[in-house]
């Protein structure tokens, strides 16, 4: 019988490397190899991973940890966090004293412990809320007291509230959290001790412990507050209790003294950002362009299909502005953005996650290359133009997009947000 086409170039290379499914030329993916060979899946999972701009040599990887490098200890907290492993973080787990670093990291979180344990009951499933009630065989069909609306579940009461949306909003942490979403209340949380979780930790906390305690207030004693007093109440609570303890302010890239802390520099500044869509499969880079007078001169909104890992989307963006700056021939420029943990990796103050690697590569290849006077961190609410950009990006219709006319960027960003 006469093998297809298909079939005789998947013999040719049943020995092959991957980088026989590489073009020579140009260093991109064989599309038509890699069709032949896979599964229609598979083979648009292979082609959305990107490919760095010069070769690198072909090496093992130990995907489970972030430098490559397999360790007994990196296999074994994967099987702990695994759903294989009796010793799961979930709302059914009532042993707290199992090795998942979680825990460790809720004890340690520098809140009053009143707010800890509150937390401690949140990821254990021991607090009043009616899903909880009902596994208990209590079925409470009460509205929500703060809103008067039917649902009164977890994800409403701590977030789809009009209370608790107004309340992270007067925190400027809405549209932060907004990108945590999770199908529960308990994944949620669990985002915000993980050890890679970068966000204010303590201040989310601190506002969902008071959010219920108010909520019990409204339920139970007819008492409301407005939500900016929320927002003060906990900001003092942090402040007051970490004062008493006389503890000292921790490191963090925000600190002023610390030099990867971005300071105005003179000649042209690019501000970057990265964001991502899981509903749509796709990230979102946005650059900003600023003269060496500190007015916009252009920016960039550019879409990646298949790329639904914040930390690759804001490596992209590092990128992308060195692209940028290649090609407009940029000298004496600085690069400002929001992602503590990409500017430490390119500086080599912390390690670039496995699935990062190749674009750092390219971000030291093209730094070297040019005229870089600094690369910096800077919060995330100076960074607003870029961050915008890349929101824009991650839902457009095209992949690419030019700013350049101010007033144009205002208007349409403004249109943007309000839809």
């Amino acid at each position: 019988m006469k093998q297809s086409q298909s079939e005789a170039q998947h013999t040719d290379v049943k020995d092959a490397n991957v980088s026989a499914l590489i073009e020579e030329q140009g260093n991109h993916w064989n599309q038509a190899l890699v069709k032949a060979i896979f599964s229609p899946d598979e083979a648009q999972c292979i082609l959305n991973i990107p490919l760095p701009e010069s070769p690198l040599p072909d090496l093992w990887c130990w995907h489970l940890a972030k430098n490559g490098k397999h360790t007994v200890r990196s296999a074994y907290h994967a099987y702990i966090n695994s759903d294989a492993s009796p010793l799961t973080f979930s709302p059914n787990a009532n042993s707290s004293s199992g090795p998942n670093p979680l825990w460790k990291q809720l004890w340690n979180l520098r809140i009053q412990p009143r707010i800890k344990h509150f937390l401690w009951r949140c990821c254990t499933g021991s607090i009043s809320t009616p899903e909880n009630l009902a596994r208990h065989g209590l079925h409470n069909s009460d509205p929500c007291p703060l809103c008067k609306d039917i649902d009164s579940s977890s994800p409403h009461i701590f977030f789809h509230c009009p209370f608790a949306t107004a309340i992270w909003k007067y925190a400027g942490l809405y549209e932060f959290l907004v990108e945590f979403q999770q199908p529960s209340w308990h994944l949620w949380i669990r985002e915000f001790i993980s050890p890679s979780f970068e966000g204010p930790t303590e201040l989310i906390i601190t506002i969902c412990y008071l959010l219920w305690f108010h909520r019990n207030k409204s339920k139970f004693d007819s008492i409301n507050m407005d939500p900016h007093s929320v927002v003060i109440s906990a900001r003092r609570l942090i402040k007051e209790f970490q004062e008493a303890q006389g503890w000292p302010e921790r490191f963090s890239p925000s600190l002023s003294s610390h030099p990867l802390f971005g300071k105005p520099q003179p000649g042209p500044c690019i501000y970057v950002d990265g964001a991502i869509s899981t509903h749509n499969n796709c990230a979102g880079v946005g650059i900003a362009l600023l003269d060496d007078r500190g007015q916009f001169n252009k920016g960039l909104s550019k879409k990646f299909i298949g790329i639904s890992n914040p930390e690759e989307a804001e490596f992209l963006a590092f990128r992308e502005a060195l692209f940028m700056a290649h090609n407009l021939s940029l000298s004496h420029f600085t690069i400002f953005g929001d992602a503590a943990f990409v500017v430490l990796a390119i500086h080599g103050e912390t390690i670039c996650p496995l699935q990062c690697q190749d674009t750092l590569s390219d971000i030291h290849r093209l730094k070297h290359s040019l005229s870089v006077a600094g690369i910096y961190w800077i919060p995330r609410d100076a960074n607003f133009l870029a961050h915008d950009f890349a929101f824009f990006a991650k839902n457009m219709t095209s992949l690419l997009k030019w700013w350049s006319d101010p007033t144009y960027v205002h208007s349409q960003l403004d249109v943007f947000q309000q839809s």
